[in-house]
């Protein structure tokens, strides 16, 4: 989006997915990555003879076969999945693609639409045939598998209609879509997303204060500390660079609750949001530069080099140069800004756990 581009994305889900997996194709792949002999028979015995049957009311069933699928609940079967699923991006030949589990997201960026919808449409065709040679089925309904053309306002008030298609069928365009829990629209601005964090959280304070009469202290800090802060300092990195009354908003649901759970202890035990989050936004530019965080936020920050600046610049860090708010706002921007505003000596750190014993006592955490 700063470059001035398009961004079609297609956030893809499999019916049943875990339900789904064809026993002899993960064995298979499970040997091409080394599983053999011994270690592959434990495989197969794990997968393999297993019956199920359903106990309703006293009653129950005959048990049936489980003739495909990984057990859900277990460690074993995430990881299994993941492993059948590991050569998907083999078959993009444009696109990109984003894995968590069984939530796939296909993009791609340009500033033509045209390209986009030809890339996509091209390497969504090729991921309909491995789906259906892995036993995997997409679910094309309504609020299930859908495409969001992202860019800023101005680039989307220009944007035509674009036919996306899996296996013939259209993909539905959606306004926003909620993935692993946030809610992402067109411009990124995350609106949408953080009122429904607001109204969670202030249902959550009102039924507190319903019952505060009828609980201890203890228990009403308890319920705080679990059921509404976490709430409010969920996904942080959304919050960072955020305007005055935006902030101001969700500060007054934190003092509510606040004063709801600590009644006139609130001075003693008082940390606002924006502190709590400015302090996990720096620990987090720590682990990034410490090599502590996962390998894609490495490009995300560079320190000044020798020979520029003041010696004490050497431990501070690039502002990466943005040309819309939207970039201004993210972490790789926010994080510099933040990192920048510590005094030289912490700067310097090494140790992630001195870091953040500092970092408690600046944020006042």
């Amino acid at each position: 989006m700063d470059k001035g581009e398009y961004c079609g994305a297609v956030f893809i889900d499999l019916k049943k997915a875990f339900d789904t997996v064809d026993h002899g194709r993960l064995l298979s792949k499970l040997s091409h990555y080394g599983i053999k002999d011994k270690e592959l028979t434990w495989f197969e015995n794990y997968l393999f003879g297993r019956r199920q049957r359903v106990i309703y009311d006293g009653t129950q069933s005959n048990s049936q076969p489980v003739v495909c699928g990984v057990p859900q609940g277990s460690i074993l079967g995430p990881m299994l999945f993941i492993l059948l699923i590991n050569d998907i991006d083999y078959q993009l030949n444009s696109c990109k693609i984003l894995l968590y589990a069984d939530d796939t997201v296909v993009f791609t960026s340009s500033k033509n639409q045209e390209t986009i919808k030809v890339n996509l449409n091209s390497d969504l065709s090729k991921l309909a045939t491995w789906f259906y040679e892995n036993n995997l089925v997409v679910n094309l309904k309504k609020g299930k598998t859908e495409f969001i053309l992202y860019g800023t306002p101005n680039k989307l008030s220009k944007a035509e209609k674009m036919d996306i298609m899996i296996r013939n069928e259209p993909v539905n365009e959606v306004q926003a879509y909620q993935y692993l829990g946030v809610k992402m629209d067109k411009s990124l601005t995350y609106v949408e997303h953080k009122d429904k964090i607001y109204k969670e959280a202030m249902r959550r304070v009102k039924l507190l204060s319903r019952i505060r009469r009828d609980i201890s202290p203890l228990v009403a800090q308890s319920i705080y500390k679990t059921m509404i802060e976490p709430i409010l300092l969920f996904c942080n990195n959304l919050f960072l660079g955020d305007t005055v009354s935006s902030i101001e908003k969700f500060q007054k649901v934190q003092e509510r609750a606040f004063k709801i759970a600590y009644g006139n202890n609130i001075q003693n035990n008082w940390t606002k949001l924006e502190k709590i989050r400015n302090r996990a936004c720096v620990i987090e530019v720590f682990k990034c530069l410490n090599g502590l965080a996962p390998q894609c936020y490495e490009p995300y920050f560079q320190r000044h080099s020798h020979g520029k600046g003041t010696r004490g610049d050497n431990n501070k860090l690039l502002l990466p140069k943005v040309r819309t708010e939207t970039a201004r706002k993210r972490f790789a921007f926010q994080g510099a800004v933040q990192y920048n505003k510590l005094p030289d000596s912490l700067t310097k750190e090494t140790s992630l756990l001195r870091f953040k014993e500092q970092c408690n006592i600046i944020f006042n955490c």
